[in-house]
């Protein structure tokens, strides 16, 4: 009698279930999530920070969102984010990003996407620029305004535009970046709280994201193409 319902009813079941959850953890793992997102922009290279030091890690946002899989999830962190603020100090009235010396680069090139997901005007900070009326491109509101920018490793550009905003009354609540080098003793500096997703300050962070296997994932793979790239060539 047991050995029937085993066969006939316990096994299915736990063949199903087990099926099911394989399935689950193949659509999950193949998903393009933030870690794998980010990925597209880091890379494993010596880079001197500004503020001193040398990092083995080197990112670039603008590689995160030239892929249309890769963007998605980078602009619903900075959205979850932008809502989360909105959460704690009310209802967000402007989004401001940061133009600096390179131009519309970084952030900046998610400005139209997170002013239509949000429905949130945005204004643009010219942190490089005297304190004048083309400080500023966009109207300055009432009310609460985000920083919105990609990296921050010194955190010079986001005081500036923070203290370039308060000098005109405007009421910075908040700074977001997708990935930051600085340390909690430098972050308290800015005089407004700092949010990321990512944190280059904590190793161990890196490998919880798995940033670490997608890295060294990606090199393999690099080195294998060059490898047959180069077979290939001297076959030829």
């Amino acid at each position: 009698m047991l050995g029937n319902f085993i066969v006939s009813v316990a096994l299915p079941i736990f063949t199903v279930g087990v099926f099911f959850k394989l399935l689950w953890q193949y659509l999950s793992f193949n998903k393009m999530n933030l870690p794998l997102a980010i990925t597209h922009g880091l890379g494993r290279s010596s880079y001197i920070l500004t503020k001193g030091g040398v990092t083995n890690y080197y990112y670039d946002i603008d590689k995160s969102i030239t892929d249309p899989k890769s963007i998605k999830p980078v602009i619903d962190w900075y959205v979850t984010a932008i809502n989360d603020a909105s959460r704690q100090f009310g209802e967000i009235s402007q989004l401001a990003f940061i133009e600096k010396d390179s131009g519309p680069v970084g952030a900046m090139l998610l400005l139209g996407a997170l002013v239509e997901r949000t429905g949130i005007p945005a204004l643009v900070v010219r942190v490089k620029r005297p304190l004048d009326m083309n400080s500023f491109k966009g109207k300055i509101r009432k009310g609460n305004i985000v920083l919105i920018s990609d990296v921050a490793t010194s955190g010079g550009s986001l005081k500036e535009a923070f203290e370039k905003l308060a000098s005109v009354g405007a009421g910075v609540k908040m700074a977001l970046v997708l990935a930051s080098r600085m340390n909690e003793e430098n972050a308290k500096k800015l005089g407004i709280p700092l949010r990321y997703a990512l944190s280059f300050e904590n190793n161990e962070e890196l490998k919880k994201n798995l940033i670490d296997t997608y890295v060294e994932c990606k090199t393999f793979l690099k080195e294998k193409e060059d490898k047959e790239n180069q077979m290939f060539q001297k076959a030829a």
